[in-house]
């Protein structure tokens, strides 16, 4: 026995009827408003309608206006006087006081629905200019008009927690607030949320550290958690390395393990043999931020062209651990066709530090007039002046002509090689 259908078949005559005219009534009706209409007993009370209509008269477009009705429900059922009154009073205080274009408005409203339910802007306002944040340094920088949804009560019971009980100063709390990476944490911490940073804050007086001055250098160490901040202290004092924490903050972003691995891998090369590898990061300490990875290729094109003691190498020129090795290659190259060799890199390990250009242009012009008989560093030490006298240029006139002309070749090449990478590109892609 056949089981009856209970629903009408999709492609029946009265289901396809029925669907023309939900399309119909979507298109005549898109908001649902005689829907509305319908259940509310007709042209009465109509919230949402009264809503609708009151943003459209504002400017507001089809999209903006779901967009703030959805983030804001409460808005559909706010009586139209106190909506246009509250509509009047925002736009009014964000022209008059930021200076903000109708678009402008628009825009921070779409990113920051809130604002249009935070009566209270002007006062929050005043109290930014208190940090020097004032309006026309607000309109300038967008990112920090975030700040107009925080609270004024929560937003001074913030600020003066970090005064009073932080002793931060005026100028270090001016600097968390501008910093970008902050934001997130600033949020939060105005709007009652627990942070981390009283946590941070004794963690770091344990250790006799001052929280102002760090955080005048590094501001954004205080979204960093506490149990890592914990871990990193224990490393960075295990190395002996807590001289660094007031020149160079940075180290505090770390995370222990690979603080602890950077320390092994440097004491591996033998840096700091001679000295201490303690007086190396003292002088240079990004060294500490450098990848292992792009560390390790360093050192195998250093013993590739024959640097035997690649440690005392390093310990002369520590930034050259962060250097690419493709631009090591490059310079290098040039340096052997111009007759040099590993001996002369060994005595000059400061030659890979020198821009790529002057190297061109002085190998070349030597090429050019048949000269090897001057050391490296004698022909990159020096300004062009220099130069061109050493190599009997005594008024320097045919090597700046020579400079000024290869230069211009040489990027007139390089623009030449770019575009023509770009055409085969687009060639290829048809």
């Amino acid at each position: 026995m056949k089981r009856k259908s209970t629903s009408p078949c999709p492609f029946s005559k009265k289901s396809v009827e029925e669907k023309e005219e939900r399309r119909e009534t979507i298109r005549d009706d898109p908001y649902g408003l005689e829907y509305l209409d319908s259940i509310n007993g007709g042209e009465g009370f109509r919230p949402i309608t009264s809503t609708i209509e009151l943003l459209a008269e504002f400017g507001f477009t089809e999209n903006e206006i779901i967009l703030l009705t959805t983030a804001l429900p409460s808005l559909c059922f706010t009586p139209p006087a106190k909506l246009h009154e509250t509509l009047i009073t925002l736009l009014s205080t964000l022209k008059t006081s930021l200076h903000l274009r109708l678009y402008d408005i628009r825009k921070l409203l779409r990113s920051h629905p809130q604002i249009l339910t935070s009566p209270q802007i002007p006062l929050t306002l005043k109290l930014l200019s208190t940090i020097n944040l004032p309006p026309a340094y607000l309109r300038a920088n967008k990112n920090y008009l975030v700040y107009l949804t925080y609270s004024p009560s929560k937003l001074l019971r913030f600020l003066t927690h970090l005064s009073n009980n932080l002793r931060l100063s005026k100028s270090t709390i001016t600097k968390l607030f501008k910093t970008p990476s902050n934001i997130p944490f600033l949020t939060s911490s105005c709007s009652g949320v627990p942070t981390s940073l009283d946590p941070l804050s004794s963690l770091l007086h344990s250790h006799s550290l001052n929280l102002d001055a760090i955080l005048t250098l590094n501001p954004s160490i205080i979204t960093l958690p506490p149990s890592r901040m914990s871990k990193t202290l224990k490393s960075i004092y295990s190395h002996g390395l807590d001289n660094l924490i007031q020149s160079y903050p940075k180290i505090l972003e770390m995370e222990g393990e690979r603080l602890d691995d950077r320390i092994r891998f440097l004491e591996g090369l033998g840096v700091g043999e001679g000295t201490s590898l303690n007086a190396v990061l003292r002088s240079f300490p990004v060294v500490l931020s450098y990848e292992g990875e792009g560390c390790s290729e360093v050192v195998d094109f250093l013993e590739g062209v024959g640097v035997k003691n690649v440690g005392r190498f390093v310990t002369r020129l520590p930034p050259v651990l962060g250097m690419g090795r493709g631009q090591m290659e490059r310079k290098w190259r040039r340096a052997e066709e111009g007759g040099m060799t590993c001996y002369e890199l060994v005595r000059f390990p400061a030659f890979f530090s020198y821009p790529e250009e002057r190297m061109r242009v002085r190998f070349e012009y030597l090429r050019r007039r048949r000269r090897r008989d001057f050391k490296l560093d004698e022909i990159l030490r020096g300004g062009d002046d220099d130069f061109a006298r050493m190599v009997g240029d005594n008024d320097g006139k045919m090597f700046r002509e020579f400079s000024l002309a290869y230069k211009l070749s040489w990027r007139m090449k390089e623009k030449m090689r770019k575009g023509g990478g770009k055409e085969k590109e687009n060639n290829k892609n048809e």
